[in-house]
């Protein structure tokens, strides 16, 4: 009886995938594919945007912040390449810089204890001097307490 290759050929290409659009710690260990969409979704500090594999996405508090290396293994660039707007994100709110997504102008990062789906544990960390937030639908950092409502303060 001859045994295939082919499940672990697709696993290896899955994984190049993931690596080459930058979305390298998906929640529950999936991998994401390419056309991956920015969304709107309720956080426990209101509403915020999210990648649609359910990644959190976190940008620097301190405006021109530059990720150092030992930022970089905490909080990853999101890399642009097969970013999308979803369905009721504007299309003009997302940009790039570098090959990096910009979402409302903010450099977009995910964070790496971010395990599950949806999960927000990086928001107000600090890394590096600066803490970090999640983006509001409207361009500006989420800071909130869970449970509460949220308080938004505009960047700029």
């Amino acid at each position: 009886m001859r045994r295939s290759n082919v499940a672990p050929l697709g696993l290896l290409a899955i994984a190049i995938s993931s690596c080459a659009i930058g979305a390298t710690n998906t929640p529950g260990g999936a991998a994401s594919g390419s056309g991956e969409k920015v969304t709107v979704e309720n956080s426990p500090f209101g509403k915020a945007m999210f990648l649609s594999s359910g990644q959190s996405i976190y940008t620097p508090a301190v405006q021109g912040f530059a990720c150092s290396a030992s930022c970089a293994t905490t909080f990853h660039p999101i890399t642009a390449k097969h970013i999308v707007a979803a369905v009721g994100v504007s299309s003009k709110f997302l940009g790039s810089q570098g090959g990096q997504l910009l979402v409302g102008g903010h450099p977009a990062y995910i964070y790496v204890g971010d395990t599950l789906p949806f999960e927000v544990s990086g928001e107000g960390l600090t890394k590096d001097g600066t803490k970090w937030y999640l983006i509001s639908p409207k361009g500006s950092l989420v800071i909130g307490k869970a449970g509460a409502s949220g308080s938004v303060i505009k960047l700029g």
